[in-house]
């Protein structure tokens, strides 16, 4: 009589269960890589919101004011065209929403980006509210002292980074070194 031996093999359970083990991790691992692109996203706003700051001191220094733009983030991309969730070339040239060009600040960027920027500035004294919706990105904004004893400006980015109609967006302030970020990953 011939001796069979039985060959060990891999139960439909066995499998079942790797399956379900390899999905999850292939779930923990998209939501980490959308994790990690929002994040980038966000800093390169942040980064620019501070490299804009940093110019408007230096403007500030040079001419005894800040540069009011426009408070209407509109460089790169005008703020009433649809939601484009990729990245546009700055452009110093680009005229802000309060008519100066954006080449009167030395702002440096190292390429295209995905938010545009706008930045509104006063004098010491003037209401900061009366520039219009200064520093709102989805109607909220940070709570802006109503006058100030010295010049001020506020930097904004805004964007839709995943195309919903629903804005993300970074701002700074002359008031504060605070960043104030609003609906990050939208």
């Amino acid at each position: 009589m011939r001796n069979f031996h039985h060959r060990r093999a891999f139960t439909l359970i066995e499998l079942m269960t790797v399956v379900v083990i390899v999905g999850v991790l292939a779930v923990l691992g998209v939501v980490g890589y959308r994790r990690v692109i929002t994040s980038a996203k966000v800093t390169e706003a942040t980064n620019m919101v501070q490299a804009i700051r940093v110019a408007q001191e230096d403007f500030h220094s040079e001419t005894g004011r800040y540069a009011d733009i426009g408070v209407d983030p509109k460089c790169p991309i005008a703020p009433n065209t649809p939601p484009v969730p990729h990245k546009s070339g700055w452009n110093p040239a680009c005229i802000g929403s309060a008519g100066q060009p954006w080449s009167l600040l030395a702002v440096h960027v190292d390429g295209p980006v995905m938010y545009s920027y706008g930045t509104s500035a006063g004098i010491a004294g003037e209401a900061v509210g009366g520039k219009g919706n200064v520093g709102s990105v989805n109607g909220t904004a940070p709570v802006w002292p109503a006058t100030t004893k010295k010049d001020w400006f506020i930097v904004q980015a805004r964007g839709d980074m995943d195309g919903n109609g629903i804005n993300s967006g970074v701002i700074g302030a002359s008031f504060t070194n605070d960043v104030y970020i609003d609906q990050e990953g939208e």
